[in-house]
């Protein structure tokens, strides 16, 4: 009787302990963010992000996810599940609108819905660019939405317009009858795959493998336990990189050997890896397939302009800054020691954003600078983007680009709800 009464006081003891902590874990979810450098596992980021290894080929638009694919809906569009047949507001875009490294209710659509009290349904994919903005917006009348949203990344859309004109058969109405483009855009290829280094992310990758079992295991346990990862940081546990740790360990290092290509940029609140080598070749204007590719963005919002014009749907355009000039424009005690390849960056970006503004304005079309919210936010010492060399904003980056949205809804008058 002895033995089983103590079996049944450390059974006891043992569900009282397990039940306390999944409260103090549920506790902490709600009042604690995750710790610098850690992050919570989600189901649905971690299906969404798995499914963009297996996108499908697509007449239209190059390639595209399938229907249903997992953290997706119906039509392969990464939306939370909706069951009518109409929105009041399509947002248009690359990962950027996707909403790499967040959640679904993280991306800047789904808190532009919330913040602006509408209906926002996102038709988005990395890889795509200016030219897809085009057929998906066609695309996105089939849902009789009062306004279109396309996002325009600096980052790599302009490279895309070239890139998806004369590097591929699919949109020949774009190119002008010019040889010296596919020149120019094979020496893009070229000076891109020279700036983006991937020894970086080789390096992380083996500090994963060399770490061992035991220290997976620790890992993976801090993806589903807030607990553990601040017990891990107050040194109460063995203190384990996390994924995202590592990533920013290995692209600090690189970017440290490649400063003609990266640097490390900190302030109070933390550090992240700029890599203006990388960016600055998309945005290059001493390259003539860069040049036609901002003439080609021009011709996309004519399109898309002319679109709006045939029917009552509004058509308004966010542009969204690479990281760089968000902290070039925040920060300007970095002009005095910017190494050419950022300063060229900065200077490339800006004067292709005022050359696209100023057609907008020229068009009467509604076009919104997301860098305006993204500065400020960085002047109040906000962090926007991973401390890695990863050019997505997190989940503070992406509200401020929603905030921009809104400011288009406003500009267009087309937040009133169905």
């Amino acid at each position: 009787m002895k033995s089983k009464s103590r079996w049944i006081n450390v059974s006891l003891l043992i569900a009282s302990v397990v039940c306390g902590l999944l409260i103090a874990e549920a506790v902490a979810r709600v009042f604690i963010e995750p710790p610098r450098g850690h992050a919570l596992s989600n189901v649905e980021q971690t299906e969404a992000h798995s499914s963009l290894m297996k996108t499908i080929s697509d007449a239209k638009l190059l390639h595209r996810l399938a229907p249903n694919s997992p953290g997706h809906d119906v039509r392969g569009f990464r939306n939370a599940a909706i069951r009518e047949a109409a929105a009041d507001v399509v947002a248009i875009g690359d990962s950027q609108t996707w909403g790499i490294d967040v959640r679904q209710d993280e991306t800047w659509p789904s808190v532009l819905g919330r913040v602006g009290k509408v209906s926002v349904y996102s038709m988005s994919l990395g890889g795509w660019g200016p030219i897809q903005y085009e057929v998906l917006a066609a695309d996105a009348l089939l849902l009789k939405p009062r306004a279109v949203l396309v996002g325009i990344y600096f980052g790599n859309d302009i490279f895309d317009s070239c890139n998806h004109a004369y590097g591929t058969d699919a949109y020949p109405q774009y190119r002008h009858v010019d040889a010296g483009h596919a020149a120019a855009l094979s020496d893009l290829h070229a000076r891109l795959k020279v700036a983006d280094d991937l020894t970086r992310v080789d390096r992380a990758l083996q500090q994963l493998t060399e770490m061992g079992g035991v220290a997976k295991l620790w890992q993976r346990l801090a993806r589903h336990s807030l607990i553990v990862q601040i017990l891990m940081t107050q040194g109460l546990l063995p203190a384990i990189p996390s994924v995202d740790e590592l990533y920013e360990m290995a692209d600090t290092a690189w970017a440290r050997e490649h400063p003609e290509v990266a640097s490390v940029y900190s302030w109070s609140n933390g550090s992240t890896v700029m890599t203006y080598g990388y960016r600055g070749v998309a945005v290059d204007l001493a390259n003539a397939c860069i040049r036609d590719g901002v003439r080609i963005t021009r011709e996309v919002l004519d399109a898309l302009k002319r679109l709006g014009d045939r029917t009552t749907t509004q058509i308004g355009i966010v542009f969204i800054p690479t990281k760089e000039s968000v902290y070039a424009m925040a920060d300007r005690s970095l002009w005095a020691h910017m190494p050419k390849g950022f300063e060229d960056l900065v200077h490339n970006e800006t004067a292709i954003k005022e050359e696209l503004l100023d057609h907008c304005m020229r068009t009467q079309m509604v076009c919104i600078d997301a860098a305006v919210r993204l500065v400020e936010a960085a002047q109040k010492g906000m962090v926007l983007y991973k401390a890695d060399s990863d050019g997505h904003p997190i989940a503070e980056g992406y509200r401020q680009i929603a905030y921009a949205g809104q400011q288009a809804l406003e500009a267009m008058r087309a937040l009133s709800p169905r």
